[in-house]
This record gives structure tokens, C-alpha cells and sequence, in this order.
């Protein structure tokens, strides 16, 4: 059958509910015309840092290199003015509002909800402190579960919970399964969802 060519069968299945519509293919032309947009778009200067933009110039126009120069010099000042953590910050129940609710505005904040007793959480505090130190602009919090959460089980120990502005963005309760178990390492199964 062709491609994107579908039977009377399926059509009138569709046309019922029964089935879903095929999504429409790209045609040949469609994908040719959105890589001729891609290449024409293309600025082999936009990712080169400041080392590699004085290196080439001699090759370019010194014009153009002042701008993508200027261009990365704001970058880098709005990367500097971002909040920076680089640690796990361990708070109490009564603090949640000023360490989650009221965490800087774009910022992720990823709490752990842990038992002293569970090695399971021990395992993953010391992931944390892993993070915490690898991605500084996100910001690690742990608090002991049932002090967070009234009547929290210890069978859903450990929990994480990521917020940003505020707001629930994600959570793996419990976090064990999720993550690989009593075998959890920060390399392989916490490249953040």
C-alpha cells in the first residue's frame, strides 16, 4: 500500500471512533522545503564561545564578530545573575513556603523525602550531593518524610518531588522503582525527566 494511504476499512473505523486517524506523513517536499529552511537559518558563529569568536578573526568581518561577541558577553552576565545552589539544602516543615513556594521564579526545585533508617534514602542523598554539586542552578532540598507529610508510609520511602515556580512539576513516590532501586546512581537514572 502506499505511503499515507489508508484502506475504506480504517477510514470508516476512524469515522466511528473506533480507531485513531493516521497522523499525516511528511511528503518528500515537505521534509526537503524544512531542511532548505534549516540550512539557510544556520549561523555557524551563534554557539562559539569567546575564545573560538577571537580566533576566527581574521577571517571575518570584525563587525560581525563584535556583535556575536557582545551577543555571548550578555549571555554569559545573565547566566552569572541566575541563583546558584550547589548544595543540598535540608529544611523543616515550617520552612516549605520560603524554600519551595517562594523559590526563585524558573528555578527547579528537587526534594527528597527520606528516613534516616532506609538505606534506600541514604543512597539517594548521597546522589543528591552528587547533583546538587554538578547542577548548581538547581535547587536540592531534603526533609525527613513524615515530618513534611503527616502520616507519611515508610513504604514510599524515598520520595521526590520537583517543583518550578512554585507549583507541582513532578514526583516519583516512591522513588526506588523509578530510579533503579538499592542499585541508584546518579550516572545512569537521574538525567532528569
Amino acid at each position: 500500500m502506499a505511503r499515507g494511504v489508508t484502506t475504506e476499512w480504517e477510514d470508516i473505523q476512524v469515522k466511528y471512533g473506533n480507531y485513531l486517524a493516521r497522523e499525516k506523513e511528511e511528503t518528500n517536499d515537505e521534509i526537503e522545503k524544512k531542511v532548505i529552511e534549516v540550512l539557510e537559518n544556520y549561523d555557524p558563529l551563534e554557539k562559539r564561545n569567546l575564545e573560538e569568536l577571537k580566533e576566527l578573526e581574521d577571517d571575518e568581518d570584525e563587525e560581525v564578530l563584535r556583535i556575536y561577541e557582545q551577543k555571548r558577553l550578555e549571555e554569559l552576565k545573565q547566566l552569572a545573575q541566575r541563583p546558584k545552589f550547589g548544595s543540598v539544602i535540608e529544611f523543616r516543615k515550617q520552612d516549605y513556603v520560603t524554600e519551595v513556594t517562594n523559590a526563585p521564579k524558573d528555578v527547579y526545585v528537587v526534594c527528597h523525602l527520606y528516613q534516616n533508617w532506609s538505606e534506600a534514602s541514604n543512597i539517594l542523598s548521597r546522589i543528591f550531593d552528587n547533583l546538587a554539586k554538578k547542577f548548581i542552578f538547581v535547587k536540592f532540598c531534603k526533609i525527613v518524610a513524615n515530618n513534611c507529610i503527616e502520616n507519611y508510609q515508610d513504604k514510599d520511602v524515598p520520595g521526590v518531588i520537583i517543583y518550578q515556580n512554585g507549583k507541582l512539576y513532578k514526583q516519583f513516590i516512591p522513588a526506588t522503582p523509578t530510579f533503579g532501586g538499592i542499585n541508584m546512581n546518579w550516572k545512569s537514572n537521574f538525567l532528569f525527566y
